[in-house]
């Protein structure tokens, strides 16, 4: 009594100590021997038996308390004595599957939150390590766990995850231009660094599987921009250092990524060029 569920239908059964002198043992609602909350009955909420044993099933209804009771002088024995309350039996029903959100950041995480270091979902980072954050939206269940085995990685060095409760992390070093990649569950596998959850990595109290997480991408990019410069005169191409009589000479920047704000200038002001 008092533990969740995840089954669309419960059936409770009644036991009693003595067959009641009428062999019947009734739910018809609000005048019955059977006191429901919460109990959409399956069937017209018919109950069904016979002597001292009697079901009455429920459909279930997600966050529910669905309680059974029998109050006392509901029926009697053969010797004429009313029955004794029974003790309320009851089940929280929980359908749903628990929900998991990744975020990642740069820095330390701590709670439920990433902070000033968080790593937006595709963009690109520079750190030496990134943090993974994982927020359950239930706790796993008694007997179960969420655990560094429930996680599948790649090019990623952390073997093991910290946290308790409903709050996670891994921690993988950047890996420049490879694909860091983890999940729990089903894999998934992309060209970037990314961290994805599938289902079935863990059960809530009530035994339901996780739902997938949204996929999170952090593109680890630890290697410094360069330029390469090059002149010519118009015709030929000059070598660093030589010496030329043309009256323009044309110098060529080749930057090896695109600058983030996608400008690259030379004015009384800015300084890419000297």
């Amino acid at each position: 009594s008092g533990s969740s569920n995840d089954a669309s239908i419960i059936t409770f059964t009644f036991t009693l100590s003595e067959t009641p002198v009428t062999s019947l043992f009734e739910f018809t609602g609000g005048s019955g021997d059977i006191t429901m909350a919460n109990c959409a009955g399956t069937g017209s909420q018919a109950i069904a038996g016979a002597g001292k044993v009697w079901t009455l099933k429920c459909d279930a209804s997600d966050t529910d308390t669905i309680t059974a009771d029998v109050p006392a002088d509901k029926f009697a024995d053969a010797a004429g004595n009313l029955n004794l309350v029974a003790t309320q039996f009851s089940i929280v029903s929980d359908t749903a599957a628990p929900t998991v959100t990744i975020t990642a950041s740069d820095g330390t995480l701590a709670g439920d939150a990433a902070g000033a270091d968080a790593i937006a979902n595709n963009a690109y980072n520079d750190a030496t390590s990134i943090t993974f954050l994982f927020a359950l939206g239930e706790a796993p269940g008694a007997g179960t766990a969420f655990t560094y085995s429930d996680i599948t990685a790649s090019n990623c060095d952390g073997t093991s995850i910290t946290g308790s409760g409903q709050a996670f992390k891994l921690v993988c070093s950047a890996a420049d231009g490879k694909a860091v990649t983890a999940a729990v569950g089903t894999p998934y596998m992309y060209a970037d660094q990314d961290l994805s959850l599938g289902t079935s990595g863990f059960t809530d109290a009530a035994g339901n599987t996780n739902a997938a997480g949204a996929l999170l991408t952090v593109n680890s990019d630890t290697t410094a921009p360069y330029v390469t410069i090059t002149a010519t005169d118009g015709t030929t191409s000059l070598t660093s250092g030589s010496y030329n009589d043309a009256a323009t000479v044309t110098f060529t920047f080749t930057l090896s990524e695109t600058p983030v704000t996608d400008l690259f200038e030379h004015d009384a002001t800015t300084q890419d060029i000297t």
